[in-house]
This record gives C-alpha cells, sequence and structure tokens, in this order.
C-alpha cells in the first residue's frame, strides 16, 4: 500500500534509508572524517586507508531522522512509503528549489561544480523553479515488483501539481536510472548511464 510519510514513520525510514544506501552501487556503510564513503565490507571503528581516522556509520539514526525531518519541511514537499506486512518498505520525497543557485549551493560543495551544474540546468531550460526528485530507496528483498515505478509517479504527479520542472540528481549506475529513462528525463551530466530494462 502507498501511503504519505507521517511524522511517526520516519525513525523506520531511516532505518531503511541507511540499509538501502549502504549496499551497492552507492557502498554507503561508513564513512571516515574527510566524508569518503565505504561499503559493508568495512566496520565503524575500523581505520579509513585514506586518513587513518575510525570509520564511524554513514547513516547514524539520529542525524539520519533529522535529516529526513528537515526534507519533509521544505516547500511542495511530497514524500511517500510503501507499506507491506512487515513495515515500510520503500521511501520517496522531493520538493521545490526557488532557482538552480538555491540547488548547488546545497549540493556541491566545490564552487567549480556549483557554476558548472548551474549553467547545465539554465541551458536545459531549468532557470527557475523546479521540483527536485530527492530520495528513493527499495528494501532489497522487495526490488523488481515495480514499487520505485509507482513512487516515482507519485514524484511525478507533485511535480506537475506544482507546474514545475523535475530535476533529479543520481549515480550513474544507480537502478533510478531506469525511473529516469521511464519517465522521459533527459541526462544531462556525468558518464553516459547504462540501462538494462532486462
Amino acid at each position: 500500500m502507498i501511503d504519505r510519510m507521517r511524522s511517526e514513520d520516519i525513525p523506520e525510514v531511516a532505518k531503511l534509508y541507511a540499509e538501502v544506501f549502504a549496499g551497492p552501487p552507492w557502498n554507503e556503510y561508513t564513512r571516515c572524517s574527510k566524508g569518503t564513503y565505504f561499503g559493508l565490507e568495512t566496520k565503524p571503528g575500523q581505520l579509513c586507508n585514506c586518513c587513518a581516522d575510525e570509520l564511524v556509520l554513514a547513516y547514524p539514526s539520529a542525524s539520519t531522522e533529522k535529516y529526513i525531518a528537515k526534507e519533509q519541511g521544505k516547500p511542495n514537499s511530497a514524500s511517500f512509503v510503501a507499506r507491506k506486512s512487515k513495515g515500510i518498505r520503500a521511501f520517496v520525497w522531493g520538493y521545490s528549489y526557488n532557482n538552480p543557485e538555491e540547488f548547488v549551493e546545497e549540493k556541491s560543495k566545490l564552487l567549480v561544480m556549483q557554476i558548472k551544474i548551474s549553467d547545465l540546468l539554465r541551458r536545459n531550460g531549468v532557470d527557475r523553479e523546479f521540483f527536485y526528485y530527492s530520495e528513493c530507496g527499495v528494501d532489497q528483498t522487495y526490488r523488481g515488483q515495480g514499487i520505485s515505478n509507482i513512487l516515482a509517479e507519485k514524484i511525478v504527479e507533485a511535480a506537475k501539481l506544482a507546474s514545475q520542472p523535475l530535476v533529479m540528481r543520481t549515480n550513474w549506475q544507480s537502478p533510478m536510472v531506469a525511473i529516469a529513462r521511464r519517465f522521459d528525463m533527459q541526462q544531462i551530466m556525468g558518464p553516459e548511464a547504462l540501462y538494462d530494462p532486462d
């Protein structure tokens, strides 16, 4: 059952968020103080090979819950979960940005990337408010059942309701590439995203 995310869902969504992004292609299970992420082959407390600091969980419960709650408070926020008998098995959310500059200031640390992404968005017709497809995740045991397609439709509808173009940022190897293709999104940056519909 697809349902709007409620504030009481946030702890369960935060747990699922950490599980989803711990695995491939993201491999964000632990991180070091420099912000480099590492996959499930690592453990919290292990020494990082790039800075010799101890690795910590990439998405600890308290900070992940805080992040999700903050995302829910953004303009035109739309968030949904897929509930199954064993609880929440998938999530999605998005919201509006006023312009490309506001987006890049929040999402990119390097000034050179902020300029590049802002220019790319403007050259592709995104020069005012737009709807950002922020996060989507499906429990590994429920993948391949079309849940992400149903959730994506909710975000596409939210963008249409706001009368704003839809922008998604994702890893070029992510399962989200299939969603982007299904909804005729155009890739404007990065290595060519390969998509095998089978």
